[in-house]
């Protein structure tokens, strides 16, 4: 695959883990760099919108990403508190100041 549209202004790698070295380089090469439809970010990012993506989710936490979309497309279902909050937390905090 291609190199991840994303990847230039991930927050994941710009403010939360280097990708150079570690966990971080794996995560870079498995996702980033590999499959990118594998990464729990891109899922939400690609069905919901970057506004939907969690700054505290990793790539590899696909079971949290189901949830998440699930509860977001599902019409009949309100938005869980956690999900809400994320998106606040996303739209309005200072990219210095996020969790």
């Amino acid at each position: 695959m291609k190199e991840c549209e994303c990847l230039k202004g991930c927050p994941f790698f710009n403010d939360k883990m280097s990708d150079t070295d570690g966990l971080g380089a794996m995560y870079k090469q498995k996702y980033c760099l590999g499959d990118n439809l594998g990464c729990a970010r891109y899922q939400i990012f690609t069905r919901l919108g970057k506004e939907y993506v969690p700054m505290d989710l990793f790539p590899n936490m696909n079971e949290r990403a189901k949830t998440i979309i699930s509860r977001s497309t599902n019409k009949d279902a309100i938005p869980s508190r956690d999900l809400i909050n994320d998106v606040i937390r996303n739209m309005f905090s200072p990219i210095g100041t996020r969790k």
